[in-house]
């Protein structure tokens, strides 16, 4: 097995997602890392478990946020760290995503750059992720829309006559179904 084999594999993956990447050998360092303080894992078990000296986990791998005070700012305080949010129940349809002041322009742009990206791929030239990554941001922030509105009109109905709630996609009778139908 040649030395490079691993991140040649991981590199394929993360294109094909379309996640920018820049340090292949040490991605799951870096990830497992940040993915096992997220889940309020004692740095010392962390540190046991990658087989790194005192320091190395904090200059390199270490994401270096206070999880506890940000959990406790967005509401997991109460229910012993377990939070639920609602809006993530709502499944947007692509149909209503496409009826979205954020659909046009951002959508289709997703469509050209994700080609362009596949294209440098196939030439074996290295993608520019920046564009892709706004834009898959942007796909998201389109649905988040979607299930914030339906959330909010499912806790606080007598919103339904604010004028966010007079823009065509949220008087369509898909966004109508698709509310009712999930929350």
């Amino acid at each position: 097995m040649k030395n490079d084999t691993y991140s040649k594999s991981i590199r394929k993956i993360l294109i094909e997602l379309g996640l920018p990447h820049q340090k292949l050998k040490h991605l799951g360092r870096g990830l497992g890392t940040k993915i096992l303080e997220a889940d309020d894992v004692h740095a010392e078990y962390i540190r046991q478990l990658g087989n790194w000296n005192l320091n190395c986990t904090d200059t390199s791998y270490s994401a270096k946020l206070p999880m506890q005070a940000i959990r406790n700012a967005a509401g997991f305080v109460q229910g012993n760290g377990l939070y639920c949010n609602p809006r993530t129940i709502l499944e947007v349809p692509e149909d209503l995503l496409s009826l979205s002041p954020l659909a046009g322009i951002f959508m289709q742009a997703h469509e050209v750059i994700k080609t362009q990206v596949r294209n440098s791929v196939a030439k074996k030239e290295t993608p520019t992720f920046t564009a892709l990554a706004f834009l898959n941001f942007m796909r998201e922030l389109n649905k988040v829309f979607f299930q914030d509105a339906a959330a909010m009109l499912v806790k606080y109905p007598e919103r339904r006559h604010h004028p966010l709630y007079q823009i065509p996609c949220l008087v369509s009778s898909q966004f109508q179904v698709s509310h009712t139908k999930q929350l």
